[in-house]
């Protein structure tokens, strides 16, 4: 399982999610942890009628309903396998730990991390697993660190966003979810030693795109790109 985790709102967690997810191999998960700002269903454009039916529209606005979570990921057809479970309705309803043990494995290991050997529609190998979490260092962004085995690192060029995502590169490290690299969202090149202050080589840059962004050659192909280096260190550690 691997943390989709950035130091600041806003510098495209959910989308690096998506589009990484897309490019990897199998059947894979991307889980929404970040549970004050969900918004993986609006970019992945899952919604939900009056009717309780789910439908896909890119173009629907953003006051359409988010999709009811059961017990069956969303694919999303237009990225391929990948399927991705929503954010819950209430917060009341479990905890995150739980939440990604219910959609990514049946049981917890020795060190309380989310066995994803057990899940429901197959072994780690087949189904690669990706977690959206919170942004910053609160209690609910270290939840979903503490169960992942590694961390994507994803910030912004701006020299802010880089200072919040060292401290969240030491979170995840101290956590025991290495970071495993570094994703630069909306940069054609890496600012100046990045890779050096995060301790997490730069495994890709995203350009500036306008909506629907994973539509976009540029940004889809930029995501290929790291989605390779991902499943390669994936099969080299497995």
């Amino acid at each position: 399982m691997i943390a989709i985790a950035g130091g600041k709102g806003g510098c495209g967690k959910t989308t690096t999610a998506l589009g990484v997810g897309a490019a990897l191999p199998g059947r894979p998960l991307v889980v929404d942890a970040d549970w004050d700002l969900p918004n993986l269903h609006r970019l992945a454009a899952v919604y939900q009628d009056g009717d309780g039916n789910r439908f896909q529209d890119a173009n629907a606005p953003e006051s359409t309903t988010p999709p009811t979570v059961d017990a069956e990921p969303v694919r999303i057809e237009r990225l391929g396998e990948l399927a991705v479970v929503p954010a819950p309705e209430t917060r009341g309803e479990c905890e995150v730990v739980e939440w990604l043990a219910r959609f990514c494995g049946t049981e917890r290991d020795a060190d309380g991390r989310v066995d994803s050997g057990h899940a429901d529609s197959g072994d780690a190998d087949s189904k690669p697993i990706l977690v959206d979490c919170p942004a910053g260092a609160s209690p609910d962004a270290t939840a979903p660190l503490s169960t992942a085995d590694a961390t994507l690192l994803v910030t912004t060029p701006n020299p802010a966003a880089i200072r919040d995502t060292m401290k969240t590169a030491a979170m995840a490290r101290t956590l025991d979810a290495p970071p495993v690299g570094t994703v630069v969202v909306g940069a054609d090149a890496p600012p100046e030693g990045i890779g050096g202050a995060l301790d997490a080589p730069v495994v890709g840059c995203v350009p500036t795109a306008n909506p629907p962004v994973l539509d976009r050659a540029g940004v889809a192909a930029a995501y290929r790109a790291v989605g390779t280096q991902i499943d390669d260190r994936r099969a080299t550690d497995c």
